[in-house]
């Protein structure tokens, strides 16, 4: 549900910037909300009139999920991209129960989300979760999922593997 809503955004030209755990809320009835889009950007010439991703001249971001393009402060390089970053970032808080990059100061922060490879999901996860985290949180953005939905479909197909294997069972 995080998914939808986050490419629901996307589809309306907005970039949210800062998805993490504490930004994912649920309801009284199951609802899933994202909220804080404080920094929220527009991504394309025609959106609703947002702060414009060439805004973001200066690091921006929660250091423990922070990818490159935020924490160098190279909002032009801000896109949908961004975000399946910040959910690899959460999909690793879910495996680990940690943030990517917990403990580390914004320039730590920074330096390890520009220098190192997707960080490793330590732990007996499942390889094929391990697997999607580290494509979604590689510091080239060409090489990330290329959609939410892309991000979504790979979460989905693991989910139905396994109710496909619990059933079978």
């Amino acid at each position: 549900q995080v998914c939808n809503a986050v490419a629901f955004a996307h589809n309306r030209g907005i970039v949210h910037n800062d998805i993490k755990p504490s930004n994912v809320m649920l309801g009284t009835f199951g609802e899933v909300y994202v909220v804080d889009w404080g920094l929220a950007v527009e991504w394309v010439d025609d959106g609703p009139g947002i702060r414009r991703r060439a805004d973001v001249t200066r690091p921006c971001g929660t250091p423990g999920y922070l990818p490159p393009e935020l924490g160098l402060g190279r909002g032009c390089e801000i896109g949908p991209w961004t975000d399946v970053y910040l959910l690899g970032g959460v999909l690793f808080h879910i495996l680990c129960g940690r943030a990517p990059r917990a403990g580390c100061s914004l320039f730590e922060a920074i330096e390890q989300a520009v220098a190192e490879e997707a960080p490793e999901v330590p732990g007996d996860a499942p390889t094929r979760l391990k697997a999607l985290c580290r494509w979604a949180m590689n510091p080239d953005p060409s090489k990330r999922p290329p959609s939410v939905d892309a991000f979504k479909a790979e979460i989905e197909t693991f989910r139905s593997t396994i109710t496909s294997v619990l059933t079978d069972s």
